[in-house]
């Protein structure tokens, strides 16, 4: 018995210094995301939105917020045409997570149906940033030129919603110092093609949660988000 309180009073000290080594890395990450989000609030949209993204992801901004379910909501509400509901959940989202493409599709398809044109163009004027700095990394085409995601929900709609993709197989594949899903599927031609995601972000989130479970374990299950139109032409 003494042995085993030697041991873990051995560890102890390990495991505390294991998991406030990962916080640097969050809080800095968590700072930068509050700053950006602040411009975007104030109006301004001449930021890094690929910072913003990506400071989002590490920085866990959703804090164990179900984006899933809340999208699900929105899209049943405006399926429904309670569109106050619809835009309700999806400001719930982006009040948990700016950077959300889903978030910001829904809004603008409540705020149309609700007639505050205004409001809908500001949102689709986001939407169409966040987007765009996805499709501008890369062609998707090859390991070199793939697109630049911070999760699975961003492949998620590049795939389905933008290039109109459904997947039939994964694969993560590593080269020069990067990792990669590459994610085979069937275009709307019914052709087979492959796109290549950098996985990076992704990673790197993996490991700073192993870092932090060496003290408190509990990882969070990701699911694939709902499927909203309005990302469908994010022109």
């Amino acid at each position: 018995m003494k042995s085993a309180r030697a041991v873990l009073f051995f560890l102890f000290p390990l495991f505390v210094m294991v998991s406030v080594q990962a916080l640097p890395r969050v809080n800095t990450q968590r700072a930068k995301y509050q700053a950006l989000a602040a411009r975007v609030h104030g109006g301004d949209l001449n930021i890094d939105w690929q910072a913003l993204r990506v400071a989002a992801e590490l920085s866990n901004a959703a804090h164990g917020f179900d984006m899933r379910a809340a999208a699900k909501r929105s899209l049943a509400a405006l399926q429904a045409g309670r569109y106050d509901d619809a835009l309700l959940a999806a400001r719930e989202m982006q009040a948990h997570n700016l950077a959300d493409v889903e978030g910001h599709s829904l809004a603008a398809s409540a705020l149309t149906h609700l007639g505050r044109a205004a409001e809908a163009k500001q949102e689709r004027a986001i939407l169409d940033a966040l987007t765009q700095s996805i499709l501008r990394s890369g062609d998707g085409k090859s390991a070199k030129s793939a697109f630049f995601t911070v999760n699975s929900r961003e492949e998620y709609i590049v795939l389905h919603q933008l290039l109109q993709v459904t997947p039939t197989g994964q694969r993560l594949e590593h080269g020069n110092g990067h990792n990669y899903d590459a994610i085979a599927g069937k275009n709307a031609a019914g052709r087979d093609v492959i796109f290549w995601f950098n996985a990076d972000t992704n990673m790197q989130k993996e490991l700073d949660r192993q870092d932090n479970n060496v003290s408190a374990m509990g990882d969070p299950t990701h699911e694939d988000p709902a499927e909203p139109e309005d990302t469908k032409n994010p022109n």
